[in-house]
């Protein structure tokens, strides 16, 4: 008897990465640009072998809940319950199909590591600026409202007129002070990384915060003095209340939601 056919599938911007899951890992990733629901689920039968797989997990952008995309900028076509197309098109059981936010699926990273302590949160830092919150149980945890966590509107305090934290974390506000050509730059960068992490740890009380994403796997040598000292400044004087969580980065994993999805294996 051969290993199940399990597909992860990490949906971005400018295309989708897929991989067959097999003892725990992810290998054969495969690129592709779908435009459209029909050409992903061909993506997807076409690396099964030209039919569907036996489960299937799938990270997408924007806000999802209960398998269902509300709202997603950068790929509109994934509006709507794709879940139940591609569970129809493909011939696939309910619960043999997973979808959830990138970010989400990103701190499920987390799980693949040893001696990580749960609860945590997970920062991934790349184009964009993803969020998820994992429970002492290592499980997803979601805000009340049933959707995956969304920081676009949190504002950090900085002199930057423009302090969404979208703006200054994800790949546009990285690159500005990446310009100011001097090594200020990148502390100025993980003060605000620390900045943003260290008030999600007052209101989640994390024993563990995760990082990843392109900025972090690439730059985390010169912005992590930056981010450690915002982090101590802020939880170290509250050590009485809550310790200094731990810090976890995933700068190894270039595929940290692809690993991340097969955890829902």
């Amino acid at each position: 008897m051969g290993y199940p056919i399990n597909i992860a599938v990490d949906i971005g911007g400018t295309g989708a990465r897929l991989a067959l899951s097999a003892r725990g890992g992810i290998q054969n990733i495969h690129y592709a640009k779908p435009d459209s629901l029909p050409a992903l689920i061909n993506a997807i039968s076409r690396l099964a072998g030209g039919k569907g797989p036996d489960a299937l997990a799938i990270a997408a952008p924007g806000r999802v809940r209960d398998k269902k995309v509300i709202d997603c900028y950068s790929a509109r076509w994934l509006e709507g319950d794709p879940a139940r197309v591609i569970r129809r098109e493909l011939a696939l059981r309910e619960d043999k199909i997973q979808l959830i936010n990138d970010g989400e699926a990103h701190a499920l990273a987390l799980r693949k590591r040893s001696n990580i302590k749960f609860g945590a949160i997970h920062l991934a830092v790349g184009t964009g600026l993803g969020f998820g919150v994992i429970d002492e149980n290592g499980k997803i945890l979601r805000s009340l409202s049933g959707d995956n966590w969304e920081l676009s509107d949190i504002r950090l305090i900085t002199r930057s007129p423009e302090n969404e934290v979208w703006r200054l974390l994800g790949a546009r506000g990285f690159k500005e002070q990446q310009e100011r050509g001097d090594t200020d730059g990148y502390q100025y960068y993980g003060w605000r990384l620390g900045s943003l992490a260290s008030q999600l740890a007052l209101i989640f009380r994390p024993r563990t915060i995760g990082l990843s994403g392109g900025i972090v796997r690439h730059h985390w040598r010169r912005i992590q003095g930056g981010f450690r000292y915002e982090l101590e400044k802020r939880i170290g004087s509250l050590k009485h209340v809550m310790p200094v969580p731990e810090v976890i980065v995933l700068d190894d994993d270039e595929d940290a939601a692809l690993t991340g999805l097969t955890a829902l294996f």
